[in-house]
This record gives C-alpha cells, structure tokens and sequence, in this order.
C-alpha cells in the first residue's frame, strides 16, 4: 500500500477483483495515449469559469497548467498500470507549486481548487468513455467505475490537501516578509528618520498626513494566536470608524497598530467586542496630528503597556487618557 496515504483511509480501502484490476491496468495504458484532443478538451475545462480570464491572458500560468495536467495523468496512469486499484499517491510538481504560489500574491487562490474540480469532471467523462470501450459485463462495469471513481477522486483530494498546506505556508511567508518591511520603515519613522511621509503612506498604503490613534495589542500567553491579535486591530479600527488599520508584527505575541484618529474610539464597545478575545491585551495611546502625531501616539501607547507591566494590572483595554 501507498505510505503517502493516511492509515485510517487506507484501511478502508478495498482492492478491486483481480479480473478489475486487469482491466483498470489496460484502461491506464489507454490513458498514456489519448488523442491531443481529449488533452485540449481537459485544458479547456481548466479555464472555463468566468472568473479565470486573467489566467487565459497570463501565457506563464496557462503554460505551467497545461504541463500539470499532462503530468498528472501520467502519474495516475503509470501507478495504476503498475498497482492498479492501489491509492495514487499525491502529485504536485514545480509548476503546480509556481501556480499556487502566484495565485497566492494575486490573491486568488480559490481558483486552482475550481480549476482542479472541472479537470477532475471532464476527465472522468473522458475515462468512462475508455471504460465502456473495455468490458460490457454489467457487474465488471459497476466495479471498475466505482474503483475508478474513488482513485480520481482520493488522487484529487491528496493534491488539493497538499498544495493547500503549501498556499497557507506561502500566505503565512509573505505575511511575515510584508511585516518586516513595514516594520523596518516604520521604526524609521518613530526614530525621527528624515522620512518623505508621502512616500513612506505610499509604500506603508496608509496615510502619515491624518490624525492618527495608535495601539500596542499583546499577548502573555505561552500559546498565543496572531489571528486573535489582528482579530482586535480589526476592533480597534472598526471602534476608531476607520476603514482600516496598519498593523506591524513586532514579534509572534505583540502588533503594532495605527489608524484614523478623526474619530474619538467608543472604547465601551471596544471593551465588549475584546471580552472575546481571551489572549488579548491592548494599551492605547492619545490621538495625534501627522507623522509626529503618528510617533507620539505609538510612544504614549507603549507608555501605557509599561505601567501597565509594572502595576501588575489585569486589565484588558487601557486608554492613555484614562
């Protein structure tokens, strides 16, 4: 059995009869040789949502899907002419993962797992067509589609799994790199740098020239959770009535944060929203003016974290003006 499949899916796997097995080996045979029609028919169905017109105008992206979906076949087919009915273990080459990787800058990524689901459909149309060809005995049909059915769809499912680790991991990356960036601009501007705040609001998507309200969003937790973190910017911003925030990951337990200060911040509701954030804590600091404003009001915060620290205090949300 495959070692790239999980114990408890292949305990439930049942090989088909020999005489099944015979014919899913002739049908793989067939598969390697298929007119370059059935192919163009395959990569048509790689293409054919609405949504994917930007793939149809990138040559690269539709280029490195074509050598998948060839490469893909070949790898189900040669393992079933070799164990045939034995699970397929996963295939995701260079071009897959240069795939993925673009769609994840592009933010798009929803798009291979559409993609992979109309090739899985359009080549099982193709393959039943292979399947009818073999055998017309009712019982040796009903088997071979159903062992058919569940290695396409086990073979699928192994390379969906495996390139969604692979975007998560790549999400999670650029994540970390766009954080560093920020952050290396960012310490600039709070030492007092000689910093164009017109090109630092370019390059940081967030505006140096409004009224700023800063926060320092923490948490003490051995095991603490970013995604609880940005959870509260996101509170913070929504409670601020500003429409985003710009948040820098200074370390894995504690965020930086500005956002639009024009507002005073309804700190009742942010207090309420924060009792769900149980890792969470958060030191706010007073409203200021521009990009000096932006520094004094990340320095008051991170005043307020310090005593914070240093009384000991169990609060949650604590406003420098309090």
């Amino acid at each position: 059995m495959n070692p790239s499949f999980p114990r408890s899916a292949l305990a439930k796997w049942s090989l088909p009869s020999p005489r099944v097995q015979q014919l899913l080996r002739q049908g793989a045979e067939i598969a390697l040789n298929v007119p370059p029609e059935w192919l163009e028919e395959v990569d048509q169905a790689s293409i054919s949502s609405d949504s994917e017109h930007f793939v149809i105008d990138d040559p690269v992206i539709m280029a490195g899907a074509r050598r998948v979906i060839r490469s893909s076949l070949i790898h189900w087919a040669e393992a079933n002419i070799k164990n045939p009915g034995v699970p397929v273990a996963a295939h995701i080459p260079p071009d897959m993962l240069a795939n993925a990787r673009e769609l994840v800058r592009r933010g798009t990524t929803e798009q291979m797992f559409n993609s992979s689901r109309a090739v899985q459909n359009t080549a099982w149309q193709l393959w039943m067509g292979i399947v009818f060809e073999l055998t017309s005995d009712p019982a040796e049909l009903r088997e071979l589609l159903d062992v058919s059915s569940r290695s396409i769809s086990a073979f699928i499912d192994a390379n969906m799994e495996g390139i969604a680790a692979f975007m998560k991991a790549e999400r999670e990356q650029r994540m970390r790199n766009s954080h560093v960036d920020r952050r290396e601009l960012v310490t600039l501007i709070l030492e007092g740098a000689a910093v164009s705040a017109q090109q630092a609001s370019q390059r940081l998507g967030y505006n140096l020239a409004q009224p700023h309200c800063a926060a320092i969003i923490w948490s003490e937790e051995t095991e603490s959770e970013l995604t609880e973190l940005e959870a509260a910017a996101q509170a913070l911003a929504r409670f601020a009535g500003a429409r985003q925030a710009l948040t820098v990951m200074v370390n894995a337990a504690t965020l930086w944060v500005w956002c639009s200060g024009d507002k005073a911040i309804d700190l009742d509701a942010l207090r309420s929203a924060s009792k769900e954030l149980t890792q969470v804590r958060m030191a706010i600091g007073a409203a200021g003016q521009g990009i000096e404003g932006f520094r004094r009001a990340h320095l008051d915060a991170l005043t307020t974290q310090r005593v914070l620290a240093r009384l000991r205090s169990s609060a949650r949300v604590v406003d420098f003006d309090m």
